[in-house]
């Protein structure tokens, strides 16, 4: 498993888990994601990242804590908007400044039980650039002064 950086496979289409996806398969994907993520020093990977169009991701929250999201819906969506810089997995060493919702409410399920919670600041931004994976939109679709920066 690897993490791509093709458009045309990054803005496809995902489905929604159902009781008929087996969880078991689905577990293995979470841990080779993890794994990649790690690896490359993310916050957040969604499985559209390696060529899977179903509606999961996971999200580093507190700068800690992986959380799993499992057909997430955003519930509500703060007024107040915050930009800041934002970089991807999939488009490696560029970053854009993205304006994102202060807070919002999100329902999901994490693999044990249906959650409704409510993120703020940089737990919100991470879970709706993830998000936005799922729904076809890359952050460069939404970012204002683009940048390549060199690895260091």
């Amino acid at each position: 498993m690897k993490v791509t950086t093709d458009k045309s496979i990054l803005t496809q289409k995902s489905n929604p888990i159902t009781k008929l996806d087996d969880m078991k398969i689905i577990m293995n994907q979470v841990n080779e994601m993890f794994k990649l993520m790690a690896e490359s020093q993310g916050v957040g990977i969604a499985v559209p990242q390696v060529g899977i169009h179903k509606r999961f991701f996971l999200a580093v929250l507190d700068e800690r804590k992986v959380e799993l999201f499992i057909n997430p819906i955003i519930l509500n969506k703060s007024e107040e908007m915050i930009e800041d810089e934002e970089g991807c997995l999939s488009v490696p060493d560029n970053y854009g400044t993205v304006s994102r919702h202060k807070s919002i409410t999100v329902k999901y399920f994490n693999g044990k039980e249906i959650k409704t919670e409510t993120f703020e600041d940089l737990n919100a931004r991470i879970i709706q650039h993830e998000y936005d994976h799922l729904e076809e939109i890359l952050y460069t679709d939404k970012a204002i002064n683009i940048v390549l920066k060199e690895a260091v």
